[in-house]
């Protein structure tokens, strides 16, 4: 009898007998041919009592080893105890700039880490891509990968159309994740520039959201964490939900700063009056 345990296995039985084909089946398949052939059986039928019985006299003739691994080793062990112990080797002082040499030898060497301003990043960003992977239940490379992450340190850059100049950045992409990962890069930078002569008429974008605390009628606090065209993800203490934006606004959700949640209503505002408007 042959059963065939991977079930992708592809037999070739063209030019095989039927006696040769019907002694090979696959696994699934096995216990469906032990019923048929107990069926088939002319044997009278045994009991457990007697099947327990055969196999207690079947052990009862078995006769352990006697091999004596104590008396195998003991050349081993005894020259081992006698032996003189060796005095560790004394390890001399590092010289000024050998730790640094022996770091810019490694062959391991993935980001460009040159201050610790920079580490301070890498772990900032390693932190977001986590949070975020999580949240979304994706792998992590799928927010952005090492290579990316190297270039976001080498570039910092400060938009989403500099942002979306790295490899593997694109529209979708860096419209799903720039908000938040422009934040964590340039921490110092203002989400909204004071309203000036030369920037009064610049538009608003959702993307400010992102980094705001909010309130949530039955999640309470939470951190806006990322924001995209028809959905945002928010933070709360113990978990993050993703809503409808800027639908949630309207009903469950309210921002703390009272401009933006200003900004937000008019906002709903026009999707409700474009949801109106009959087609042509």
């Amino acid at each position: 009898m042959v059963v065939l345990a991977n079930p992708k296995t592809v037999l070739n039985a063209k030019y095989a007998k039927k006696d040769v084909k019907d002694w090979v089946i696959r696994a699934d398949q096995l216990i469906a041919y032990i019923k048929e052939q107990n069926k088939k059986s002319k044997e009278a039928a045994t009991s457990e009592k007697a099947m327990k019985a055969w196999a207690e006299r079947i052990l009862a003739l078995h006769q352990p080893l006697p091999s004596d691994y104590t008396q195998k080793y003991e050349t081993i062990i005894s020259s081992t105890s006698a032996a003189t112990p060796v005095t560790p080797r004394q390890t001399e002082a590092p010289v000024m700039g050998t730790e640094k040499l022996a770091v810019q030898e490694s062959a391991a060497k993935p980001y460009t880490v040159g201050t610790s301003q920079n580490a301070d990043l890498v772990a900032k960003l390693k932190a977001y891509r986590r949070e975020t992977s999580r949240t979304e239940n994706v792998q992590a490379y799928v927010v952005f990968n090492d290579r990316q992450l190297e270039d976001l340190i080498n570039q910092k850059p400060r938009t989403l159309e500099e942002l979306q100049r790295i490899s593997g950045f694109g529209p979708v992409k860096t419209e799903k994740y720039g908000p938040g990962i422009l934040a964590v890069v340039n921490p110092a930078q203002p989400r909204k520039a004071p309203a000036t002569k030369g920037n009064q008429n610049q538009p608003w974008s959702p993307a400010q959201l992102v980094g705001e605390k909010i309130t949530h009628q039955s999640f309470g606090s939470g951190t806006v964490k990322s924001v995209s065209r028809h959905e945002i993800i928010i933070k709360f203490p113990m978990t993050a939900r993703r809503f409808d934006f800027p639908d949630v606004f309207d009903t469950t959700i309210w921002l703390s700063n009272p401009a933006l949640q200003k900004k937000v209503e008019e906002l709903i505002k026009v999707k409700k009056k474009d949801a109106e408007v009959p087609a042509q």
